[in-house]
């Protein structure tokens, strides 16, 4: 495209987007959808099976090669160091046994992998502030590295920051519990403290990046036309009023649910919900598991004139799923906000019953969470979880039944 624009001249660009198996794609690109089922669905697919959402999974799958995997790697580098009590200097070779790979490669590729496995490891440490600085020596094969002698206190409140930067309300949280963690020896903390900024990385960046590669999906799917998509990239990244009042969602301490409803009675038109669902999308690609902000895409999605009922229903079963599991948050108020939300899409004819059937049809729902959800449900609503409940209790009678009877 940027070829054909050079000569000034008339040019057209074609996006070529294989989505062969929309179900899938939807699946893998679910914020609930944990990593290791995608990674299995991605390496069950033949090559032939294999869609543009599917191969660019794979390649975000290498990047993530499992928690377990990359904590030891990050063990293999503390033994290679050795002292990372005091501040020095000292080289490291990733031609040592330690980073060597059983699997069928070439030796190019096993020294490559190598390397590529060591430096993530010194990655890690760097963010942890155990390291102060490296730099990659290619002809000898070898990392420089410059060890920071940081204490255990230093180390728990950089892990601290680099948490803030990403979610503000788990910063001091984790700065916490990697104080709680202080140990010896040295390197039994490291490990320890390394074991959690993997696991955040994996909670929140892993999700982070797939949800960006979501939005860029359904973006490309659903503009039928150059000008839709041309549209609805600049939506995506220009900023609107919306990125500051999105900002309260992010200082929430309960997960942007105590500040939603103003926000929702401001999407009043189509316009209103595009600029909406851009807005809420960027901050997603940085805050992935922030219900409110999944609620708002959710609610912003059926209100756009492109509206896709599905991708609305995927983000409100995410949100659920993070406020009750992640946020911990009482069913209470998780109904509380579903109540807006329908209350709200009440407003466009056959939506908020499309929602609630979604909702009803949640595996997180039990009969205490419906109970609550109808307290909060609009009244022309509140026969669909009533009956839902009827149901339920005439399910629990006839297995009462059927087992007095044996």
């Amino acid at each position: 495209a940027g070829r054909a624009g050079r000569d000034r001249g008339p040019a057209q660009c074609a996006i070529i987007l294989s989505n062969d198996d929309p179900k899938r794609s939807q699946q893998l690109l679910s914020p609930a959808t944990p990593l290791e089922q995608i990674v299995q669905i991605v390496n069950r697919t033949g090559r032939h099976q294999a869609d543009d959402v599917v191969r660019e999974l794979w390649f975000h799958i290498q990047s993530f090669r499992g928690e377990r995997a990359e904590v030891e790697d990050v063990a293999r580098l503390l033994d290679q160091l050795g002292d990372v009590e005091s501040r020095r200097r000292v080289c490291i070779t990733w031609r040592d046994p330690r980073w060597a790979d059983t699997k069928d490669k070439s030796g190019d590729e096993k020294r490559n992998d190598g390397r590529e496995r060591a430096e993530k490891a010194l990655h890690r440490l760097v963010v942890l502030g155990v390291v102060e600085d490296y730099t990659v020596e290619f002809a000898a094969n070898e990392f420089n590295v410059l060890i920071a002698g940081a204490s255990q206190e230093e180390i728990a409140a950089t892990f601290g920051r680099y948490a803030r930067a990403y979610q503000r309300r788990l910063g001091e949280q984790i700065e916490r519990e990697a104080l709680a963690l202080r140990r010896q020896p040295h390197r039994d903390y490291i490990l320890a403290v390394a074991e959690r900024l993997v696991h955040f990385i994996y909670e929140h960046i892993e999700q982070a990046r797939r949800r960006a590669l979501n939005e860029m999906l359904q973006a490309a799917s659903y503009a039928h036309l150059g000008g839709d998509l041309r549209q609805r990239i600049l939506d995506y990244l220009e900023q609107s009023e919306w990125d500051e009042r999105l900002e309260t969602m992010r200082a929430s301490a309960r997960g942007g649910l105590d500040v939603l409803a103003p926000l929702l009675e401001d999407v009043v038109s189509p316009n209103d919900a595009a600029a909406l669902r851009a807005a809420a999308g960027r901050m997603l690609a940085s805050y992935p598991d922030i219900p409110g902000l999944l609620f708002l895409r959710g609610i912003s999605e059926v209100f756009s004139a492109d509206a896709n009922p599905e991708v609305a229903s995927q983000n409100i079963e995410a949100a659920i799923t993070f406020a009750l599991e992640k946020y911990r948050l009482d069913w209470s108020e998780v109904a509380m906000a579903l109540g807006q939300i329908l209350a709200h899409a009440s407003r466009k004819p056959g939506i908020a019953e499309f929602l609630l059937r979604s909702i009803l049809a949640s595996a997180q729902l039990q009969r205490t969470a419906v109970r609550a959800l109808l307290t909060h449900t609009p009244q022309v609503l509140a026969d669909m979880p009533a009956r839902w409940l009827l149901n339920r209790m005439a399910e629990r009678c006839a297995a009462l039944l059927s087992s007095e009877g044996k």
